[in-house]
């Protein structure tokens, strides 16, 4: 009941917050750990799948995405004109897209003027503008399998688990950078809880009482 009425809570001062970016991340984690909790292996295959694979094509999406966020909601929206940015800049420097620019150069680059300021911030640009192909690959390859690895986990903590590696990977795909310090102080807490949650679970029995040798009364204890 306490962990039911805290996530009554918690959806709803979401629901009220203006932010769309929360709704969305707490929408896909919750459609995360409802197909789980079903299917576990369909839910822990398509997070695993879709996180790696939107990772792995990133450069593909401004092209694919802005046609239809124009058509949605005008040319000339913050959003269209962010993957406008995100494709000239594809294309201008296409030879970049394989060694990359360098740790934390998506950020320089912005506050220096070497990309446009309503480049995108998300972890999707900063992780091919930055490494390149061979980084990105290897980053979508270790999502992958840290996903399926806690796929393999606790069964009652798995769907738990996908919720969060969906909620935490969309926020991350809608503009939170990779260096930000509340960003990667929530990923910390995240993994210590699932971690305290799997250690101490299933460890809650005692000794009885019985099994305890305790020594008589006035002489030292027996090593």
């Amino acid at each position: 009941r306490e962990a039911l009425g805290l996530a009554v809570v918690v959806a709803v001062a979401l629901a009220v917050s203006p932010d769309v970016g929360q709704i969305a991340a707490l929408a896909i984690g919750a459609l995360a750990f409802a197909v789980t909790s079903f299917r576990p292996r369909l839910g822990v295959g398509l997070t695993a799948g879709i996180a790696a694979g939107l990772l792995a094509v990133a450069p593909l999406l401004p092209f694919l995405a802005r046609p239809v966020g124009a058509a949605l909601f005008g040319p000339l929206s913050p959003g269209v004109m962010t993957l406008k940015s995100w494709q000239r800049i594809v294309t201008t420097e296409p030879v970049r897209l394989i060694t990359g620019h360098g740790f934390e150069t998506a950020l320089r680059g912005r506050v220096f003027g070497l990309i446009p300021v309503n480049a995108p911030s998300t972890a999707l640009f900063a992780m091919w503008y930055e490494l390149g192909v061979v980084g990105a690959l290897a980053a979508a390859y270790a999502l992958y399998a840290s996903v399926r690895r806690a796929g393999r986990d606790v069964p009652l903590l798995v769907p738990g688990a996908m919720a969060g590696f969906a909620a935490a990977f969309t926020i991350a795909c809608i503009g939170v950078g990779l260096t930000v310090v509340w960003w990667l102080t929530t990923l910390a807490i995240t993994i210590l809880v699932f971690v305290a949650i799997e250690r101490g679970q299933f460890r809650t029995r005692r000794p009885k009482v019985s099994r305890l040798k305790l020594p008589p009364l006035g002489e030292p204890p027996t090593p």
